[in-house]
């Protein structure tokens, strides 16, 4: 209910007096013998993924021609390879997608690798997919981070899966051009580009960490509790209710996700929920037709240190107003009604960590109260602030699309200064909301 809201080594950009002999003569050269050999092309997603992208081409056998990262890195991030490993139609979905691509790009085979922390460890999933119908899980390889890298095993593991597409030594050149393949946007010569952290590549669609526009849409239950505390005048009145159906959407956009340098992760959010058929029954009185809304909108900014596939973290300001009013019951009981209007400027963070295909999801905010309506007006020398937060986690069920579970909650309380003779005299007030959410959300 509340606002919804490996090593990458210093790369300078090479000179085109460097690249231009290294990118001619590999193109000459492969005209030559493309018609001898196609090549295979490697991905790999995750932390360390330059490194571990290295030792997989260096354990291609010969006569096996490496295509260059940058161009199957634009094929495949078309979709989530994590994907792969899920089960099903999902898994089944991405397999055609890979094929179909490297049919396009004219690749015999693609090596797909997610890398995944295991604390100080690393595992390396991989699976083969070629053009020709064969699809083959190998082996995990899984090292210590910092230590063995486990070269050796993922050049072996590389040797394994290219081994069917080796053609005659001679007929297809040696994968040494890939260097300056690999190098032709940036990087020291020889560097790999290391997919699995932010790098230039173009932004991989359906991957939250790098959204052009993420919207959700969902319903929740919620509830409220509001209570005095060192309460005195006859006429302060509590209330409770739940559970209560709220239909709510929001929308991440990221006007320069596509873009190089930080500038693609500031972005503007928004949100807005309403209440459905929602009544109040008054002890002793009618049942009075209630609305619950809340509404926000602002800036916020990603941070992923460790990559499009790894944790994101997020901060925020937005200007928030969440209110609760009651239809009139007659001017004596409205003026005890608990009726507010809370607007704020909130200020919050909220981390996304991601485990295959689900993710844990949680934030914080503060809220600075500008103002709080009808309870706030009928005391001396009010204060109000406001806290929320929120915990959940999402599910992917397709390429860009996840469905949510969250729980959330509300916190305003409030002080007062009464005097003797006051209309209303208490110590303060604490006014809760809280819910659950169920939501599905597209992420382009």
């Amino acid at each position: 209910m509340k606002n919804r809201g490996a090593r990458i080594g210093r790369r300078r950009v090479s000179t085109a007096a460097l690249c231009a002999p290294g990118v001619v003569a590999a193109m000459l050269f492969h005209s030559v013998a493309a018609k001898a050999a196609e090549p295979v092309g490697i991905y790999v997603e995750g932390p360390d993924a330059g490194d571990v992208r290295e030792a997989l081409a260096g354990g291609a056998p010969k006569g096996v021609t490496v295509a260059g990262a940058d161009e199957v890195h634009r094929a495949l991030t078309g979709g989530n390879p994590v994907g792969l490993f899920a089960n099903g139609k999902a898994h089944e979905a991405e397999v055609r997608r890979v094929r179909e691509e490297a049919t396009a790009l004219g690749l015999d085979a693609v090596l797909l690798a997610v890398v995944r922390r295991e604390g100080a460890k690393r595992r390396v999933r991989l699976i083969v997919i070629d053009r020709a119908g064969r699809e083959e899980g190998l082996s995990d390889v899984v090292y210590q981070a910092g230590g063995d890298g486990g070269d050796a095993d993922l050049a072996s593991r590389a040797g394994e899966a290219f081994a069917p597409y080796a053609h005659s030594e001679g007929a297809a050149p040696e994968p040494a051009p890939q260097a300056a393949i690999d190098t032709k946007v940036s990087g020291e010569p020889g560097e790999p580009r290391d997919e699995g952290r932010d790098s230039n590549a173009p932004r991989p669609r359906g991957v939250y960490n790098r959204s052009l526009v993420a919207l959700e849409v969902g319903g929740s239950a919620v509830g409220r509790q509001f209570d005095y505390h060192d309460g005195i005048s006859a006429n302060l009145r509590s209330y409770n209710v739940a559970p209560a159906a709220m239909a709510s959407v929001a929308a991440e956009v990221f006007p320069f996700a596509g873009a190089s340098g930080v500038l693609r992760d500031f972005g503007f959010t928004g949100s807005y929920a309403h209440s459905l058929f929602l009544k109040s029954t008054l002890a002793g009185g009618p049942d009075v037709s209630t609305t619950e809304a809340a509404y926000s909108f602002g800036l916020r900014a990603r941070i992923h240190p460790w990559g499009d596939a790894g944790t994101l973290f997020g901060v925020s300001y937005q200007y928030a107003d969440q209110s609760f009013v009651f239809d009139s019951a007659g001017a004596s009981v409205d003026a005890q009604l608990p009726s507010v209007d809370y607007r704020a400027n909130r200020i919050g963070a909220d981390v996304r960590i991601p485990f295959g295909s689900f993710a844990l999801l949680a934030g914080a905010a503060f809220r600075a109260v500008l103002s709080a309506g009808d309870v706030q007006s009928r005391f001396r020398a009010p204060s109000v602030d406001g806290v929320d937060g929120e915990v959940g986690a999402s599910m992917t069920v397709a390429s860009g699309w996840e469905a949510r579970l969250v729980a959330d909650y509300e916190r305003y309380f409030y002080g007062f200064q009464p005097m003797p003779g006051d209309g209303y005299v208490a110590g303060g007030a604490l006014d809760q909301f809280f819910g659950g959410r169920l939501a599905v959300a597209y992420v382009y």
